[in-house]
């Protein structure tokens, strides 16, 4: 798995924020590893100032794709970068949380509109 240079608090410890792709494991596109980088140092400062004002503890995870290329336009599935200052199962946790209200809201619109 490809680490990335930005560091994360997390009890304390400092570790490397995580790195890989949706369905399997591999380091970030060389196109966008500079870029990721740079954005998840940004998101972990925003995180840790958030953390200094309100003392609880923010993850962030930031997920990078083509359009062109998702699993709906024929791309092939899985070919995402993300980063993220979170421990795999944390970063599981939140995103099927994220997923289950994306999903309840999109009910929710389709039933208005009929």
């Amino acid at each position: 798995m490809g680490r990335a240079e930005t560091s994360a608090h997390d009890d304390g410890r400092r570790r490397r924020a995580r790195v890989s792709r949706q369905t399997r494991e591999a380091p970030i596109e060389p196109a966008l590893r500079t870029l990721m980088n740079d954005l998840a140092r940004a998101l972990q400062q925003g995180a840790d100032k958030a953390t200094e004002k309100t003392g609880e503890r923010y993850g962030f995870a930031l997920m990078m794709f083509a359009f062109n290329k998702t699993a709906s336009e024929g791309g092939e599935a899985g070919a995402m970068n993300y980063i993220s200052n979170a421990q795999r199962p944390d970063m599981i946790a939140a995103l099927k949380e994220l997923l289950a209200n994306l999903e309840a809201s999109a009910a929710e619109e389709a039933t208005r509109r009929n």
